[in-house]
């Protein structure tokens, strides 16, 4: 069998770890150590390591994704949060529409356990709804992680069109993945509100309407400038600067935005509470892991078992990288054992397996962070979550069929 089952008891200490309530980065190095000593020995690794360590796309992507939690902080010690919040009321949302729209919102601002910025706003929905938690927590989880398909700037999208993955633009990533954000928004919807039942609200009233959208607009403006920045300036080589620049762009516009309450304090804050090497160090060792993956040679043996299954190849793909997801808790690293070579088509696929698996599992921070919020036990959750993961699994499955007529 080969390295193969090294690749499986790394994968079962790392979801172990988890368990045992290990930080991410932690559960990550362990299952990193752990297969590459097994698979390619100590100067192997070594190896690998050195290679994956002074490849500069490498660090522009970790330090990418540590500005951009450090971003999310800053926004929310500024106040931008809060105008986006009082944007969306202002413009007449309310009930179901503002529970998914305001959690997709705030799902473009990566913290830890980052569902609780929304939870509120969904809670004083469910309660003037009169609709029960079930329903609403569903939709606190789910609509967040619209993210993972369809903004550019989201960690996991970043990695996914990263060299050592498809090595393709992220914006053009983003379009072959709109069909997932369909079958997203519609499986989240029917998730969360397709057996509830509570009376509808009549959007607020007012003269303020011009006031909200500027609220609403402020606050997003940084969320949305750098991959503005980086769609305007494509076409003049700017993908050779990297992602960091352009967070950096974002994080000079949110404090423009409010400099008159930027000080020591604000800023000390949000550094604090962004928990950026929480957030960048498992994206890093995830890059490195799958450098060690593909030096192992184990993507054939792992081809080969997908291949003698009943299932139809694109199913065992979708299904492997559901089940990593689940086991893991992490979109990322169950991406980083898909077979070298295989199909953009069936890669889509597979990574639409992949978010379902990590959305829905139980060492997913924002799925705690929300039964908690909430007061329920994640086991109360599962019926609806499930329900959300069969439907999200047909689609992925349908993206490859479709795709594959295109011969993508």
């Amino acid at each position: 069998m080969g390295n193969l089952p090294w690749l499986v008891l790394a994968l079962a200490l790392m979801a172990l770890s988890s368990a045992l309530g290990l930080p991410t980065w932690a559960c990550v190095l362990i299952a990193l150590l752990i297969f590459g000593l097994s698979a390619l020995g100590p100067q192997g690794l070594a190896d690998s390591l050195s290679s994956g360590l002074t490849d500069l796309w490498t660090w522009d992507l970790t330090v990418s994704v540590a500005l951009i939690a450090i971003l999310g902080a800053l926004m929310r010690e500024l106040g931008q949060v809060e105008d986006i919040a009082r944007g969306l009321r202002g413009l007449g949302l309310r009930g179901r529409s503002l529970m998914a729209v305001s959690s997709a919102l705030f799902g473009l601002l990566p913290v830890p356990g980052g569902a609780i910025l929304s939870a509120s706003l969904v809670e004083e929905e469910e309660k003037a709804l009169g609709m029960g938690v079930g329903g609403p927590a569903t939709a606190n989880l789910l609509f967040r992680h619209l993210n993972f398909f369809a903004y550019p700037f989201s960690p996991a999208l970043m990695f996914l069109a990263s060299p050592s993955m498809f090595n393709m633009d992220v914006f053009v990533l983003v379009l072959y993945l709109l069909p997932l954000s369909v079958a997203h928004v519609a499986a989240s919807g029917l998730a969360s509100f397709a057996l509830t039942h509570g009376r509808e609200l009549p959007p607020e009233t007012g003269e303020a309407r011009g006031r909200a959208a500027v609220e609403l607009l402020r606050g997003l403006v940084p969320v949305l400038v750098a991959p503005l920045l980086k769609a305007v300036l494509a076409p003049l080589g700017a993908p050779e600067l990297g992602f960091s620049i352009f967070v950096c762009a974002s994080i000079a516009a949110s404090l423009l935005l409010a400099r008159s309450q930027v000080n020591r304090a604000s800023l000390v804050g949000a550094l604090r509470k962004s928990k950026a090497f929480n957030i960048a160090a498992p994206v890093l060792l995830a890059m490195l892991f799958r450098d060690a993956f593909k030096a192992s040679g184990v993507s054939s043996e792992l081809r080969a078992i997908l291949a003698s299954t009943p299932l139809p190849e694109v199913a065992s793909y979708v299904l492997l990288c559901w089940a990593l997801g689940l086991a893991t808790g992490s979109a990322m690293l169950a991406m980083t054992v898909l077979p070298a070579g295989v199909s953009l088509a069936y890669g889509l696929s597979a990574y639409g397996g992949a978010v379902a698996g990590y959305i829905i599992s139980p060492f997913h921070l924002c799925f705690i962070a929300t039964a908690e919020y909430f007061g329920l036990k994640q086991a109360r959750l599962y019926p609806r979550l499930l329900a959300y993961a069969a439907i999200m699994l047909a689609s992925s499955a349908a993206l490859a069929w479709a795709y594959g007529l295109l011969a993508l």
